[in-house]
């Protein structure tokens, strides 16, 4: 594990760290910086609009017993207040049980106005009462279908039934019902104790200015340091920098689970877990997401895979790559093989001409993601919470060995696997 700590509170501390980005992969820091928080300017050329990114290392895991849904709530009435802000365009909200985020589309002219908003307690507590109404709505409809307890059950086999970690993303309609204006903003200030990243991508002549503090961020004028040069995301190892030191391989668990919970319904929803040693480097395990994405989700489709994904979650224990996919009963204990063995399945590109195809797809994959300026945002400021630094993409996609893929996939540990759905004859694919 990152030896900061997943979702544990730090200090408020924001990094006012100006960075121009003149064209892919040209990046430099002119101001201070510190060690718990981040705050990133990017000028980008090819932008018309700004995007901000506010990230919190908090998610729905620190709730309060017997508050459960408090922060997605919070999540949702703050982006129902920004949407009214004039001159924002878009708003989107992503909640997990470790990280909270929202990012703002807006206007040049409204960039500053998005900017103090999306820091105002006041602004969210407007959002309140409208976010509770649509959580209440959203319980009659979910209440019929099977999802929130195959993620509820799928979270307590990855970290533990019982811990804050397996209790309900949204809550359920008795944990909402107690939510109040007192207690969003109580929680409000608990998030601002943790770890922080505030990105702006914004198009040359908006006025960005490196020695201006934004409402509501605590200026750093008496930090102690200043880089000239914003550090990259790996070390001269290949791994991830790490700003604490950490540097020993850990797991989130170290031995294999297997849950099946059998219910009289239509689909089978299998969620696995692979612990993620934790001194690979970001973008190799990108490319092991990326990779374990297309055997997924292949063109032409699997019969009877309805659908598919994987996502990498930050554990207290450490980061663990899930895969979840939706199938037909018939086919569940066939997905269930293939998911089990996919990292002795994925071996190198023996090929130098298809390994360079490959590598060449999956860089094009990344910038692609990060043409836009939402998605950059987003991304520079997952970034910052995960390392302390900015991957250059393009680099460190060229930089990727034949081999890497296969290697980062055999460091993976002994999968957690839920099997959640009817019992056609027996479906456990094990002797």
């Amino acid at each position: 594990m990152n030896a900061r700590g997943r979702g544990h509170r730090l200090p408020l501390s924001l990094v006012v760290a100006l960075m121009v980005l003149c064209g892919p992969g040209s990046v430099s820091a002119q101001s201070p910086r510190t060690a718990d928080g981040h705050r990133v300017d990017l000028v980008d050329s090819a932008s018309v609009l700004v995007a901000t990114t506010l990230s919190i290392s908090s998610g729905t895991a620190d709730d309060p017993l017997r508050s459960e849904g408090l922060t997605f709530i919070l999540a949702e009435a703050h982006r129902i207040s920004l949407e009214d802000v004039p001159g924002v365009l878009r708003v989107e909200t992503h909640v997990d049980r470790s990280t909270l985020t929202w990012t703002v589309l807006s206007t040049p002219a409204a960039a500053d106005a998005a900017l103090r908003s999306l820091q105002s307690a006041d602004v969210m507590l407007r959002g309140l009462p409208t976010a509770i109404e649509e959580a209440r709505r959203r319980f009659v409809f979910t209440a019929t279908t099977p999802t929130a307890e195959v993620e509820a059950e799928a979270a307590g086999l990855f970290a533990g039934f019982g811990s804050p970690w397996s209790r309900p993303l949204r809550g359920t309609p008795e944990t909402v019902s107690t939510i109040d204006a007192r207690a969003a903003r109580d929680r409000w200030t608990d998030l601002f104790e943790h770890e922080t990243a505030l990105v702006r991508v914004a198009p040359p002549d908006t006025g960005l200015d490196p020695a201006a503090s934004p409402d509501g961020i605590p200026p750093t004028s008496n930090a102690d340091t200043v880089d000239t040069v914003l550090p990259s995301a790996r070390d001269s190892t290949g791994a991830d920098a790490d700003p604490f030191g950490a540097t020993a391989t850990e797991f989130a668990w170290s031995t294999p689970d297997r849950l099946r919970i059998t219910r009289d319904v239509t689909n089978v929803w299998i969620v696995a877990g692979f612990p993620i040693p934790s001194d690979l480097d970001r973008t190799t395990r990108d490319h092991l997401l990326h990779r374990i994405g297309e055997i997924l989700d292949p063109v032409p489709g699997d019969p009877g895979t309805i659908g598919a994904g994987a996502e990498v979650i930050h554990l207290p224990a450490g980061d663990v790559l899930v895969v979840r996919l939706t199938t037909l009963p018939f086919a569940a204990a066939r997905w269930e093989e293939r998911i089990r063995s996919l990292p002795s399945g994925i071996t190198p590109p023996f090929d130098p001409e298809f390994f360079r195809w490959e590598r060449r797809r999956f860089r094009a994959h990344l910038l692609l993601q990060d043409a836009s300026a939402g998605p950059r945002s987003r991304r520079v400021a997952r970034d910052l919470l995960e390392t302390g630094a900015v991957r250059a993409l393009e680099e460190e996609a060229w930089e990727l060995a034949p081999d890497d893929l296969a290697d980062a996939a055999g460091r993976l540990g002994p999968p957690r696997i839920l099997v959640f759905g009817p019992d056609v004859d027996g479906d456990d694919p094990r002797p």
